[in-house]
């Protein structure tokens, strides 16, 4: 998982400067500042700022009435009702109950951990050890941890043996398959001392004092690639090792997710493209059940994927004479000109929009907040310019309006006493459909400035072609998104809600949706997360699982399979999403 919030990369701020006032709002300050709405006195301010109110709450009632568009119960939406999941529920626990024991599973996932699969660009195989993750593979399909699902699989070794893609033929071919996507590689880890870990990263440590297992991969995303194994492992205890679901079930598991997925996922996707395989629908890492997150819900939300932003790490190299710092130009130094291309860049505005998935997040959530924030959020059709201005508060929501960048690396410099000749800025881009190209955007607004008419400078300005993908389509809010939503509430409660939301994180899926594998792409990882204290826990010291929250995993990936494989009764049948 390759986070950009994630639920990004750290470095210069995004895009637009600060959350606050831009240039045009600063100058209407000012300008009301000396006007006669400055000398109005608090208590006539805040009739004002009432009227106000009132006016957008009738404007947007109006506006309600006059609408011919048809009422959707979205809290029944967002929820399934246990009526619904009544039966599936007491299949998945006479499962769980006599054929899985969380600790056995849990001891499983601690050996993954131990193999110390990381990534790196640089390498050949983008791979720091290909020795270790060849030991995993090997570990997964020679039936020492999962000896059942390891005989009814098809395995098969991608990209030079370091992914791996592991067929469970269905007994009715004729139906799609469902495919399972996640990833073996891990990002680095400083080993205990002053990194911080409480357990060495790659010991695979459970701590029985706080219920939790320790290590690099916990989360992201090696309990992905168990859990499932360890629902098949379940089934074919209960059915038999002939068992076979009415869908096929494919798992997909690339190396090198964490450094672009290319290799990995890029040679699977292209596989399956080639041999025509249209899942029934794909399911990756991205969303997340989240507790104490999104302000004003109480209670668990299941965040499900049904899109992702386009990836670009955009170059800017700006060239010229060097020479001794004794001397220097008075048009500044190359560094100068990167700092004043930040500068514009800084300023500019990006192209903004309300729109699905965003507007579909909403729908889901507004029947669960408090009244104010409730009447805000669900009239989005209405008043969504006045939606737009709350949100530019907050990072994240933000982030869902239209395309960021941040500024993560800046090379420049030989030496204290030299002018440098070459300065290269490095701007990770992640954009939607407003604005998928940033390279045009960037030298148009810096031609637009100036910025790149200084004497004695030559410019480059180029996105890396290896990582660049453009933003994915939609996948549709229909009986399939529902399948996934009956199995979240089987594991974690009728209660928790699901909505469905953007993914401003990289992951594999682009791949599957760049090769046109599929049509339904859903991006969610069944664990827990409570509060943003447990969000930051992926890619930092500390990682870690509860015994319980892998236990519901693997009870999720269970009624999955059920439901949506296995199931006598079409999910088209039942009440749709």
């Amino acid at each position: 998982m390759q986070r950009a919030s994630d639920l990004s990369a750290g470095g210069a701020r995004r895009r637009r400067g600060k959350p606050g006032l831009d240039q045009d709002a600063t100058a209407t300050v000012r300008a009301l500042r000396g006007s006669s709405w400055g000398k109005l006195r608090p208590r006539q301010v805040l009739w004002v700022m009432l009227v106000a109110l009132v006016a957008v709450v009738a404007l947007g009632l109006w506006r309600r009435r006059r609408s011919r568009a048809p009422l959707v119960d979205f809290r029944a939406r967002a929820l399934v009702s246990a009526a619904e999941i009544a039966d599936l529920n007491i299949k998945v626990d006479a499962l769980m109950r006599d054929h899985f024991d969380k600790h056995e599973a849990l001891e499983r996932l601690a050996q993954l951990l131990r193999f110390q699969t990381v990534s790196d660009v640089s390498k050949p195989r983008h791979l720091v050890d290909e020795r270790a993750m060849r030991q995993l593979v090997e570990y997964l399909q020679n039936g020492s941890a999962y000896p059942l699902a390891a005989k009814a699989l098809q395995w098969e070794r991608v990209a030079d043996g370091l992914s791996v893609l592991a067929t469970l033929p269905g007994r009715q071919p004729e139906l799609a398959p469902v495919l399972l996507i996640s990833h073996l590689d891990v990002v680095p880890a400083a080993e205990r001392g002053s990194s911080g870990w409480h357990h060495p990263p790659f010991a695979g440590v459970f701590d029985a004092t706080d219920g939790y297992l320790y290590g690099r991969g916990a989360l992201d995303t090696k309990s992905s690639a168990t859990a499932p194994l360890e629902a098949l492992e379940v089934l074919l205890r209960a059915h038999g090792s002939d068992y076979r679901p009415r869908r096929g079930i494919i798992l997909a598991y690339g190396h090198d997710e964490e450094v672009g997925g290319a290799q990995g996922a890029g040679a699977i996707a292209a596989l399956l493209r080639e041999r025509q395989v249209s899942p029934y629908f794909s399911l990756d890492e991205g969303g997340a059940v989240a507790e104490g997150v999104i302000t004003g819900v109480k209670g668990r939300v299941a965040l499900i994927g049904m899109a992702e932003k386009g990836y670009s790490d955009v170059n800017i190299t700006v060239t010229s004479e060097g020479g001794h710092a004794s001397a220097p130009s008075c048009e500044g130094t190359v560094i100068e000109s990167i700092a004043r291309a930040i500068g514009v860049l800084h300023r500019a505005r990006l192209p903004e929009r309300l729109m699905r998935p965003m507007t579909d997040t909403f729908d889901y959530l507004a029947p669960f907040m408090p009244p104010v924030q409730r009447f805000l959020v669900s009239g989005w059709r209405s008043h969504g310019w006045l939606l737009r201005q709350i949100v530019r508060h907050d990072d994240e929501l933000r982030a869902q309006l239209g395309s960021t960048y941040a500024s993560t690396l800046l090379h420049a410099g030989v030496k204290e006493n030299v002018i440098p000749s070459r300065a290269t800025l490095i701007m990770n881009w992640r954009t939607t459909w407003l604005m998928p190209n940033p390279v045009e955007f960037v030298r148009h607004t810096l031609e637009a400035a100036g910025v790149l008419d200084a004497p004695g400078r030559e410019w480059h300005i180029n996105a890396h072609e290896e990582t660049h993908m453009l933003p994915s389509s939609t996948s549709p809010l229909d009986h399939v998104f529902r399948d996934v939503q009956r199995s979240i509430s089987v594991a974690y409660g009728a209660d928790t809600i699901s909505a469905p939301y953007l993914t401003f994180a990289a992951t594999d899926s682009r791949h599957y949706v760049r090769h046109r594998v599929g049509q339904r792409h859903y991006r969610f990882s069944p664990f827990l997360l409570r509060g943003r204290e447990d969000f930051a826990l992926v890619h930092a010291a500390n990682e870690r699982i509860h015994i319980d929250v892998y236990a519901k995993m693997v009870r999720f990936y269970v009624s999955l399979l059920l439901d949506a494989c296995d199931s006598e009764q079409e999910s088209g049948t039942r009440r749709a999403a």
